[in-house]
């Protein structure tokens, strides 16, 4: 799909040591029914294979550029991508991931049919280590959509469940134009980004499933996790002038937990500040008396 009125895109590609998997998601890439594109191929300090790899195929295909970063974080590979890109939509692929051959053009697709939309995401399909299809779907077995459905105004839902197959996003350039990854958070980065757009901007969604999503049996631990996610509900509360059950619900999230990590310190200082901070840690004393 190219003709004068085709917008281009702006593809960001994260890596780090992801060996001979990136050839299968630059050709996915290359591939496109939409052909007016950049790939910004940036990475973060590799040791193997697959910067040289990335290097073939920029020698071969002009729309692909090459990045390199210190190994500070996927958050900083993002933010060169914003940085360096081009495009009036940017979107993403995960250096171990592929997507289908028209993914880039449904897309385009929707946000061109679509002018209340200020960005959109789609399913995807899973795929194990090997690359083999394993039948799963994202939004099926992997994140359900909530009850409400993954498009229109969604931020309540995505504050209480990150279901958004993140790289799958595409974003109008001019909504993320002041905006970057925030470089404190590891692990939930993508989320935090997609709630501060979701504060602002109507979401499209695509159940077409037109990313291919690996899945390694080493994923992060469910400790981690959880302290990925309260570091992001602190800064919602700081940044995001929540109010009403939001509020709360971030509230009760915290509070749970600093109990159950036993932060009493910062359960001490949010209960300086919140009424239902206190509430909540009242009623647990009382229960317990």
């Amino acid at each position: 799909m190219t003709d004068s009125n085709s917008p281009l895109v702006s593809v960001i590609m994260r890596n780090l040591d992801k060996g001979t998997l990136v050839r299968s998601a630059i050709e996915s890439i290359l591939a496109q029914s939409y052909r007016n594109l950049e790939l910004l191929f940036i990475d973060n300090g590799s040791t193997d294979s697959s910067l040289r790899i990335a290097k073939d195929f920029a020698d071969q295909d002009g729309r692909v550029s090459l990045f390199s970063e210190p190994r500070r974080g996927p958050q900083f590979a993002f933010n060169r991508g914003l940085n360096e890109s081009r495009g009036d939509l940017v979107t993403f692929l995960d250096s171990d991931d592929v997507c289908a051959p028209n993914r880039i053009e449904r897309q385009v697709a929707l946000l061109r049919d679509h002018p209340e939309y200020g960005c959109c995401h789609t399913n995807g399909w899973v795929i194990d280590a090997n690359g083999n299809r394993t039948g799963k779907l994202y939004h099926s077995n992997i994140v359900p959509l909530p009850k409400g459905g993954g498009d229109g105004d969604i931020f309540s839902s995505l504050l209480r469940l990150d279901f958004i197959l993140g790289a799958s996003m595409m974003i109008r350039s001019t909504n993320v134009s002041s905006e970057r990854f925030d470089a404190d958070l590891i692990f939930a980065e993508d989320w935090e980004m997609w709630l501060r757009l979701a504060r602002r901007h109507k979401f499209g969604y695509v159940s077409e499933p037109l990313y291919g999503y690996r899945i390694y049996s080493g994923n992060m631990s469910r400790s981690l996790t959880e302290a990925s996610h309260a570091l992001l509900y602190r800064k919602c509360l700081r940044s995001l002038d929540l109010n009403g059950e939001d509020r709360r619900f971030v509230v009760r999230e915290l509070v749970a937990y600093y109990r159950r990590t036993r932060r009493y310190g910062k359960l001490a200082r949010l209960m300086a500040t919140e009424s239902d901070a206190r509430a909540l840690v009242y009623s647990h004393l009382r229960r317990r008396v």
